[in-house]
């Protein structure tokens, strides 16, 4: 995992907890069962577009730092499938 994905492991359970606290609040005013559950479905679906920009970043930068030869070896060098991934998305064919 690359240095940002900490921070985004953080960002994920900060914006789950703001959407958590949302839905604990909207409980407690009453709101009809089926508008907190679209309320939160939106909300998530925010979060989720979100998260998968930030993972699809960390993928890019991971594979562009093996194109380059930037990793040395310790213990989370890439998988086969990592490598195989950044085949298919041509980091390695300029």
């Amino acid at each position: 995992m690359s240095a940002s994905g900490s921070n985004d492991g953080a960002r994920a359970n900060a914006l789950y907890r703001e959407l958590n606290h949302r839905q604990d609040e909207l409980v407690v005013q009453g709101i009809a069962d089926h508008l907190l559950r679209r309320e939160i479905k939106g909300r998530k679906a925010v979060i989720d577009a979100e998260l998968e920009q930030m993972r699809a970043k960390i993928k890019k930068e991971d594979c562009q730092k093996l194109a380059i030869g930037a990793y040395t070896l310790y213990a989370n060098y890439p998988s086969y499938d990592d490598i195989a991934t950044c085949e298919q998305r041509s980091f390695f064919h300029g």
